[in-house]
């Protein structure tokens, strides 16, 4: 049995050599390997870009746990990392902000410098999560969504994107989108157009002109709470890879609550799905919250259940003019049961690099809505 005082020694000795240990990041590559530790004593995360650190903590108690994510060599974004040595056992902590890496410093955290770099490219997502209940290694930074979605169940509160690292394309599925010239995604546009079109009430062939269906963000509640709990529902989009559960060709994060009926989807990824259909977001989350969604103060709780849901777009007269995007679209929606509905739209986005989209509407008006009599099971 481990004498009562030793994990406290063994924590500082640890800590202290990682204060001695900052890493540089070389300059003679174009990238750099991010290596992940953990301390089994305070149960913090450590991550280096040194390969003399990350080789030589494991001697003093430290668990390596292997390659976490690729950084750039050099960027526009550094991360600073700071070392708190009132934690117990010492913590460290990660910012871009060189305000927060200044003012810690003010409140006694030791600055240690520049780690290493955000990608200015955002090409792999670290997310950053917090555990409310701990002292020390209360910030933990992954690029996996399903460890994140595993916190999240286990009480972790997700706290949105901390940095980027470089899009080696090894975990990343092979989804079949179509760029056009100007590297703009037509798939993610339609994509979204997808999303937006399907819950406009009112597909009333007799007034169906040159309407324009297009609200503000928080304008119809109703509708901002549909929009979260569709990109979340799994058969919302039967057959569309892309918006196809579980691809998750977005990567959102959520967590998976119990057998993959209930879900946990934290605030932050709610703002960043109404933010990226309509380029900003309400202050106020909790007012997305009824029929599909329950608030529960750091996100909602929603539950799924299977549908022969299908929704389909065809596109057409694209056309570009600065960092506007306009096209023609034609959804048709069945669910299998009632006969088809099929409604076409003249659409309008704005190229957008903070959407998860790559832009987010500006306008959309509904031209056309026409029923396929005969395509559903009911018979009237």
């Amino acid at each position: 049995m481990k004498p009562a005082w030793r994990p406290h020694i063994l924590s500082a000795l640890m800590a202290l050599l990682v204060c001695l240990a900052v890493p540089s990041v070389a300059s003679a590559a174009e990238s750099v390997t991010m290596y992940r530790l953990y301390n089994p004593w305070t149960g913090e995360h450590l991550y280096t870009a040194s390969e003399k650190e990350y080789s030589s903590l494991p001697a003093y108690g430290w668990l390596a746990e292997g390659a976490a994510w690729t950084a750039p060599i050099k960027s526009q974004t550094p991360v600073w990392r700071l070392y708190n040595p009132y934690a117990p056992g010492g913590d460290h902590h990660y910012t871009t902000s060189e305000q927060e890496y200044d003012q810690l410093q003010t409140i006694g955290w030791e600055g240690e410098g520049i780690a290493w770099y955000s990608d200015d490219e955002k090409g792999t997502a670290l997310q950053r999560l917090f555990n409310p209940y701990a002292a020390t290694g209360a910030h933990h930074y992954t690029a996996n969504l399903d460890e994140c979605s595993s916190l999240i169940a286990r009480g972790w509160c997700y706290e949105g994107v901390a940095w980027y690292g470089i899009d080696t394309g090894d975990a990343a599925q092979d989804f079949d989108w179509e760029i056009d010239e100007n590297g703009f995604n037509r798939t993610a546009a339609e994509d979204l157009v997808l999303l937006y079109t399907a819950w406009i009430p009112g597909y009333d062939e007799s007034s169906t002109t040159d309407v324009n269906v297009m609200r503000r963000p928080g304008g119809d509640t109703t509708r901002d709470e549909e929009l979260i709990y569709s990109m979340i529902y799994k058969t919302f989009a039967s057959g569309r890879e892309t918006l196809n559960y579980p691809n998750n060709a977005y990567g959102l994060v959520y967590a998976e609550l119990d057998d993959f009926v209930n879900f946990f989807v934290p605030s932050e990824t709610g703002r960043q799905i109404i933010s990226s259909i309509y380029g900003s977001c309400p202050s106020n989350l909790s007012q997305f919250s009824g029929t599909y969604l329950t608030y529960v103060g750091d996100g909602w709780r929603m539950g799924m259940a299977d549908g022969p849901f299908g929704r389909n777009i065809k596109t057409s007269n694209w056309q570009t003019s600065g960092d506007s995007v306009t096209f023609d679209a034609e959804v048709t929606y069945s669910d299998g049961i009632a006969d088809s509905t099929v409604a076409s739209y003249r659409v309008e986005v704005q190229r957008d690099d903070e959407s998860l989209f790559g832009c987010h509407l500006t306008s959309i008006v509904r031209t056309q809505v026409r029923t396929l009599v005969g395509s559903g099971l009911v018979r009237n």
